[in-house]
């Protein structure tokens, strides 16, 4: 009787959660896709850290079993030079120190997830899970960080920052599963939402700013020169750059900007579609 009362509290329970969550993800549309932390930024970065940590007595007492069989002149040296003498201590600790402060940072970080959903998501960290709905978002930027090596540029990290309006930041980095795919999402659903009171502000003939550039009906400005929406032929994000191309520009483009330096890209690309500009 015990046995099957406990089955059926733990039922109870279990049908109790299913239901709470229902409720806690039932106005936020239809469920899009789940981003947690990769295996190579939690596993791998666990074994990393473990693996420090271990080390650091080993390169301790080899270092020091080095030191004690080197001939009378090493010895000499070691005596005679503190740096040397302290480098079995110095080399273990800063391998202990680096391997706790990484497993430090991965366990911050370890229960970071979002789920995205057609109204809005939910965000998980060490604090707990929360919903956020797109309207409660106030603003979003992109930072772009370019590998390089020789000059060469080796890879694009793509760093997705999400304004609350309560001030908080939320950050969506290659730390991610398909980091790249839910920074696209995120902005292209903000930008929506954002579009329609954009364009009101603008037919009233309002210039909206968006960073290092501005629009209006007229068009769009960068600094003292300003181009028409007649005039424009294309605006693209590719490679972390917002590039506006003429018409009749047969080389370069109009201007070529950082996304980091335009606020709301995406927003500015769906404006500028409204005014019939390929995209």
């Amino acid at each position: 009787m015990t046995n099957l009362t406990n089955v059926l509290f733990k039922k109870k329970k279990q049908i109790k959660e299913m239901e709470i969550f229902q409720v806690s993800t039932i106005n936020l549309g239809q469920f899009i896709s789940k981003h947690q932390l990769t295996f190579g930024e939690k596993w791998g970065k666990l074994f990393t850290g473990i693996v420090l940590i271990c080390l650091s007595p080993v390169a301790y007492l080899g270092i020091g079993m080095l030191w004690n069989g080197a001939g009378s002149a090493m010895q000499d040296v070691v005596d005679s030079t503190p740096i040397l003498r302290f480098l079995p201590l110095i080399v273990g600790g800063v391998l202990f120190i680096v391997g706790v402060l990484n497993l430090l940072v991965l366990g911050r970080n370890w229960p970071l997830a979002v789920k995205l959903y057609e109204n809005g998501m939910e965000y998980t960290d060490r604090r707990g899970t929360r919903q956020v709905v797109w309207n409660d978002i106030v603003g979003i930027s992109q930072t772009i960080i370019r590998h390089r090596f020789l000059f060469i540029t080796t890879g694009i990290d793509c760093i997705t920052n999400v304004q609350l309006g309560g001030g908080e930041m939320l950050i969506f980095d290659q730390r991610f599963s398909e980091g790249e795919k839910l920074g696209q999402v995120l902005q292209e659903r903000i930008a929506s939402l954002q579009l329609p009171a954009c364009m009101a502000e603008i037919q009233t003939g309002k210039r909206i700013a968006f960073g290092v550039l501005s629009l209006d009906r007229e068009g769009v400005y960068q600094h003292d020169k300003m181009l028409t929406w007649d005039n424009v032929g294309k605006v693209a994000i590719k490679n972390g750059m917002l590039s506006i191309s003429k018409k009749d520009g047969k080389w370069g483009h109009w201007t070529n900007v950082y996304v980091s330096e335009v606020p709301n890209a995406m927003l500015l690309c769906l404006i500028a579609r409204q005014f019939g500009v390929a995209g």
